[in-house]
């Protein structure tokens, strides 16, 4: 089998609030921080959980022929120290490998 490099980027873009004409000159904040709690929560729980396990098997099934390589954005490492900071733990056990 050939060694093999799969790349991933993770990215979860900042969620700005819909302002209006009459929202003019009230004191609403920029950001839609509900929306980008719970879009973070079930990217974690749906998407980012099952695949880092996934992947940590198959870099142990495969001892060495797999490798990965993540690109894990500012804003998305400040969104998950904010809102749940252990899934970073996940990507440090695959980061742990050495792979």
């Amino acid at each position: 089998m050939k060694n093999i490099c799969l790349y991933f980027q993770v990215h979860h873009p900042i969620c700005l609030q819909t302002f209006r004409f009459f929202d003019i000159g009230e004191a609403k904040p920029y950001y839609n921080e509900s929306l980008m709690e719970k879009e973070i929560q079930d990217a974690i729980i749906n998407c980012y959980i099952p695949t880092n396990e996934h992947l940590l098997n198959l870099i142990q099934q495969y001892k060495g022929k797999l490798k990965l390589s993540f690109n894990i954005t500012d804003t998305t490492l400040d969104q998950f120290l904010i809102y749940s900071p252990n899934i970073i733990s996940s990507f440090r056990q695959l980061a742990d490998t050495g792979l």
